[in-house]
């Protein structure tokens, strides 16, 4: 279902809705104008620690890969052997700040019960581990509705998938 016919409930915000913005990557204005709604109280939105954990991973990646001109499958190596460049990169320190102050965004933190739920639900949906965590935390949480861009979840009948 397309983002923009959401009207009202409580959605599930995921990793690439996020980063399409930070990153500016091709849906960055239908995500940005997602968030704002969010933001406005239009609508009310729920991500989990785990997503933020996902976007301050990739966001760090592709500051690296930007600042150091590395090719994508070095960055984490270099990385790792040169700590001290990730205290120069600041960007996704900064973007994992502004969503944690995002009104009407409210950050679920997952726990073993959600963890145990989540190998079900990947074996049963062929999800992979995030994914199948997020629609773990999702259903314990009573959340119908999960915006991204990953078509995974279409496989997974217990929830509404809004993509733009």
């Amino acid at each position: 279902m397309d983002l923009k016919n959401l009207r009202k409930g409580r959605v599930f915000v995921d990793a690439n809705i996020f980063l399409a913005e930070i990153l500016e990557e091709d849906a960055a204005d239908e995500c940005m104008n997602f968030l704002q709604r969010i933001s406005s109280g239009e609508l009310k939105g729920s991500t989990s620690s785990i997503v933020l954990n996902e976007v301050f991973h990739r966001t760090l990646i592709a500051d690296a890969i930007a600042t150091y001109n590395l090719k994508g499958w070095l960055a984490v190596n270099y990385l790792k052997r040169n700590p001290d460049k990730i205290k120069e990169l600041t960007n996704a320190h900064t973007a994992i700040e502004n969503i944690c102050i995002i009104p009407n965004l409210d950050i679920i933190d997952p726990n073993m019960s959600s963890f145990y739920d989540a190998l079900k639900i990947s074996i049963k949906y062929g999800l992979l581990s995030s994914d199948a965590w997020h629609v773990s935390l999702m259903l314990a949480n009573n959340i119908e509705n999960i915006a991204t861009l990953d078509p995974d979840f279409q496989r997974v009948d217990k929830i509404k998938v809004w993509r733009v």
